[in-house]
């Protein structure tokens, strides 16, 4: 199992995409899980290929997964990751 939270330091991406074309606000980060992947697939998201070019705003979005943010705030750079593996019973 795993577990991570991260942010960039910024006030997140997504006022570039705000506007009458691209309504998108600015989301501090976004809430994946298992079923993620199948909803990203339905509504015809590329999820490795957003990945690979750090594109996360409007995938998360398309998908309900985004996190809003309140503008001017910052964090500065944090991950942390937990990870969990199984113990062999003795």
């Amino acid at each position: 199992m795993l577990g991570a939270v991260d942010t960039d330091g910024t006030d997140g991406p997504g006022s570039q995409f705000m506007g009458p074309d691209y309504p998108i606000p600015n989301l501090a980060g976004g809430l994946v899980d298992g079923e993620t992947m199948s909803k990203a697939a339905a509504a015809g998201v590329d999820v490795h290929g957003e990945l690979m070019k750090h594109n996360t705003t409007p995938p998360l979005w398309k998908v309900d997964s985004g996190v809003l943010a309140t503008h001017n705030i910052s964090l500065n750079d944090l991950t942390v990751t937990l990870v969990m593996g199984r113990t062999e019973a003795k």
